[in-house]
């Protein structure tokens, strides 16, 4: 296939470079460059997620119902100058 190529100048001299080392032509370089771009594109592609179970003491449920116990327990800070409330005796859930 023929086409026009614009390459950016770092592109280019690193191109010119390898081509120099390996006695390549532009179309053999450029070739090589972009299979090996693309077969590493399509090797990550490819690589499946995985998750590893485990057991543990707590459950998603009992974490829900802790952090929603605090929620409804905790009292924001207001200022205690207005409210003669003093700020370190305010009881905080535990």
């Amino acid at each position: 296939m023929r086409t026009t190529l614009t390459l950016e100048p770092d592109v280019a001299l690193k191109l010119k470079r390898r081509m120099a080392a390996k006695k390549l032509t532009l179309k053999a370089a450029v070739n090589q460059a972009l299979r090996a771009g693309l077969a590493v594109e399509d090797a990550q592609a490819r690589v499946p997620f995985r998750v590893v179970p485990h057991s543990s003491a707590l459950s998603p449920a009992s974490i829900w119902i802790n952090w929603v116990s605090w929620r409804i327990n905790w009292k924001p800070k207001s200022s205690h100058e207005n409210s003669g409330d003093d700020p370190s005796r305010r009881e905080h859930p535990g």
